[in-house]
């Protein structure tokens, strides 16, 4: 496992509050789709002493934080998927300060 986004705790209400694309939604929601090319799926763990915003990239990494056997409490966000994928880090443009391709993003969305 292992894309994450950033940013102070709690984690869902700040990046629900920085940037209004994201939704709350549940797991189980029809239609969510982890492989969505316009939505991608952010899983908020509370891990007690912090929280861990993580990009839910593929099926397998879906179902790791869906596994019933986890018990920790855990929030589910829907967010653009260029967002995401430059948040977390998942997709990197070569020779550019992440800065510019975050900002880049954002103005796309508006």
């Amino acid at each position: 496992m292992g894309y994450y986004l950033q940013g102070p705790d709690p984690k869902a209400d700040y990046l629900l509050a920085t940037y209004p694309d994201f939704q709350v939604v549940t797991p189980s929601a029809a239609g969510l789709n982890v492989m969505d090319e316009d939505r991608a799926v952010v899983v908020v763990v509370q891990n007690g002493m912090f929280d861990a915003a993580a990009f839910a990239f593929s099926e397998g990494e879906f179902e790791e934080f869906t596994d019933p056997s986890d018990t920790r409490p855990k929030r589910f966000l829907t967010g653009p998927r260029d967002l995401v994928e430059v948040l977390s880090r998942y997709r990197v443009v070569e020779d550019e300060d992440p800065t510019v391709t975050l900002n880049k993003v954002l103005e796309a969305l508006n």
